[in-house]
């Protein structure tokens, strides 16, 4: 594979190829990597720390192995009716790229553009899902939360699924996320659906790496490992070096930006 890789790259006048492939980090895996040419990139490519939640578990189970927090704002959405649906029509992805605009400001990172929302939509098909959780008459009746109004969104989540897996790929929420469980409750419905799809794994894709309390992701961690999993951490982006000088200057632009994003 690597062999029609390079000659591709060739053909193509890469300067570079930046891969990350679906292997768990391990002395075998980067001494395969290194072997085959290629060298530890400044960037990551994909998610290489992540949880993982084995669908295969019951109900019971996976919400015994949740947090108590987490487990507690699951029963609050219940109890509080947030309506969790899902859709894969255009105008969906319209709207959730907008929230993620917002979100993005509040949170400080880099969304996609719509048309990269729109390419993975035609990649993945029918296994591409935006689920929004929203107020109902129920969860407003409270009167905590006086500016709201029935069907407001209050988070959003990309949804992609490939072979018996899973991904939590983009996420957005609004202002109303802070006070209500509302990504709890989607969170909770999406595993609900994926095993009735018999979905046998549901990466939740992107926690920070041990111990990094400045990482960009420490704030999604602790809501992510609150629903229990298994810590996975895969293979770090590799880069298969074409121009060594033009890559050299690439290299030195990435690592400088990675350490402004405190990634």
């Amino acid at each position: 594979m690597f062999t029609l890789i390079r000659k591709v790259a060739v053909q193509e006048k890469c300067v570079f190829v930046r891969v990350r492939p679906q292997l768990e980090a391990n002395d075998v895996t980067l001494e395969l990597l290194k072997n085959l040419g290629l060298k530890k990139a400044p960037m990551h490519l994909h998610a290489e720390h992540t949880i993982m939640l084995d669908l295969t578990k019951t109900e019971d189970e996976l919400l015994a192995a949740m947090r108590r927090q987490t487990r507690y704002e699951v029963r609050r959405a219940e109890k509080l009716a947030i309506k969790v649906t899902k859709a894969n029509d255009k105008k969906i992805y319209e709207e959730f790229r907008a929230v993620q605009a917002e979100t993005a400001l509040r949170q400080n990172f880099v969304p996609p553009d719509l048309k990269t929302l729109l390419a993975e939509r035609e990649a993945f098909s029918d296994q591409a899902w935006i689920y929004r959780a929203e107020t109902t008459k129920k969860t407003l009746e409270d009167g905590k939360n006086p500016e709201a109004r029935v069907g407001d969104p209050i988070a959003y989540g990309l949804i992609l699924v490939s072979g018996r897996e899973a991904d939590y790929f983009e996420a957005a929420s609004t202002d109303l996320n802070r006070k209500l469980p509302g990504a709890y409750a989607l969170q909770w419905q999406v595993i609900k659906d994926l095993k009735k799809l018999g979905i046998e794994h549901y990466n939740l894709w992107g926690v920070a790496p041990s111990g990094q309390k400045q990482h960009r992701y420490a704030g999604v961690t602790t809501f992510k490992t609150g629903f229990g999993g298994k810590a996975v951490e895969f293979v770090p982006a590799h880069d298969l070096v074409l121009k060594p000088v033009r890559y050299g200057i690439d290299w030195v632009i990435e690592t400088i930006r990675k350490k402004r994003r405190h990634l």
